[in-house]
């Protein structure tokens, strides 16, 4: 019996997957980083404010601070960190794929 959607996603590429995601994510990365850009230019700080996820120091010792969320499935937190580790990984199997 035939299953289209499994022979479809079965004849993807490994690296267009890997390039698709890339380009998603770092699209998705550019729009946010415009939206503060243009909330800072109007002085709409509060919208900056509510586009931001809150990290507790935990151990008692260092200190709380907000960060920009780049997360993009509602649930988990992204900070700057986090997403140019997840481009670095998409963009080096881009790469190894690609050699």
């Amino acid at each position: 019996m035939k299953d289209e959607n499994l022979m479809k996603i079965m004849g993807i590429e490994p690296h267009n997957i890997a390039s698709s995601q890339l380009n998603a994510l770092e699209q998705h990365a550019v729009s946010i980083l415009k939206t503060v850009i243009r909330n800072l230019s109007t002085g709409n700080y509060d919208s900056i404010e509510a586009m931001t996820s809150h990290s507790p120091a935990g151990d008692g010792y260092g200190l709380d601070n907000n960060y920009i969320d780049f997360g993009y499935d509602g649930e988990n937190s992204i900070d700057i960190y986090e997403l140019c580790q997840k481009l670095k990984s998409l963009k080096s199997q881009v790469n190894r794929v690609i050699k």
